[in-house]
């Protein structure tokens, strides 16, 4: 039987109240909600299963990771996807499962009872070597030599601030003349939102590149840079998570960075100074600021004058 702890009747009552609000809420977007790869989104009232009840993957990532004994954190997950939803058949719990052959992911997380009448398996992309959207091309064959990720991406017309993480698909020996590579259809099922292909990226590479989609303007993990002109600025992109790694920020509980302004530095001879912890009360931003748990602004280190409000 489903792990469902019995409950009172005004309980009852609450539980049935919020659950078809939000069946209601999620009924216009319930073709979305399963294929979404947000790591904090939700899943549910899938797999056959009629209960209406959602729930949500970090939750379940979060139970796995404490059951293997691995600090329960979701820093530097980039994604995660609902590979398979069936209808209940044990009584749990959340475990580290093996992942479906050839797949990109980190890791996999099982259950076989969620306590909604679920059968999961989830998918979780993780920031490292394979998803840095910085790194060139990786496993390539042939003699070709391999070049930025993130440029091949740029070429295609990709926008840096919509990702947070670039996996090579394919990379072998070029076919043909160089040729600008382009956005083609991601393979079925994947986790990728943007993929770009070339078979010949002009250094003697045929490509193939899974990007990963950013997660709304609070992803900690998407790309921000080049905010500065007039040559004030160095060229490139980061993770905005990376400035609180080089302020010595704990990413483990941090669950939003929005960039609040990203400007030209002050050219009227008062310059800004490094990176550092602020006030959220910066009249820079005004009553915005009331919004986060901690602010940083100054410099970063290519010259873009950033700031940023941090949730946890």
């Amino acid at each position: 039987m489903k792990r469902i702890k019995r409950i009172t009747r005004i309980g009852f009552l609450s539980l049935f109240l919020g659950v078809a609000l939000l069946s209601f809420m999620t009924e216009s977007r319930a073709w979305s909600v399963n294929t979404s790869l947000d790591p904090f989104d939700v899943y549910g009232n899938c797999g056959g299963s009629e209960t209406g009840l959602y729930g949500n993957k970090a939750n379940y990532v979060l139970q796995a990771l404490k059951n293997a004994g691995q600090p329960e954190t979701m820093k530097d997950v980039l994604a995660i996807k609902l590979l398979s939803c069936k209808t209940f058949s044990g009584m749990g719990p959340s475990v580290i499962a093996p992942c479906p052959s050839g797949s990109p992911y980190t890791y996999c997380v099982g259950n076989d009872n969620d306590g909604a009448g679920h059968n999961i398996l989830l998918g979780v992309l993780k920031r490292n070597a394979v998803t840095n959207p910085n790194a060139t091309y990786s496993g390539c064959t042939g003699g070709g030599t391999p070049h930025s990720k993130l440029a091949l991406y740029q070429r295609a017309g990709g926008d840096p601030l919509m990702i947070n993480g670039i996996v090579t698909l394919q990379c072998g020996v070029a076919t043909g003349v160089s040729v600008n590579p382009k956005q083609v259809a991601c393979p079925s099922n994947s986790p990728f939102k943007y993929c770009v292909k070339t078979s010949n990226d002009g250094h003697g590479n045929a490509v193939l590149l899974g990007a990963i989609g950013a997660n709304g303007a609070g992803d900690p993990y998407a790309l921000y840079g080049n905010c500065t002109s007039f040559n004030q600025g160095q060229p490139g992109y980061r993770a905005k998570a990376d400035v609180l790694t080089d302020l010595g920020i704990s990413l483990n509980t941090v669950r939003t960075i929005d960039i609040l302004g990203c400007v030209n530095p002050d050219t009227t001879g008062d310059n800004p100074p490094p990176l550092r912890l602020i006030s959220c009360s910066n009249a820079f931003w005004g009553s915005i600021g009331n919004y986060y748990d901690q602010c940083v602004g100054g410099l970063d280190a290519k010259n873009n004058n950033l700031y940023l409000g941090i949730n946890k």
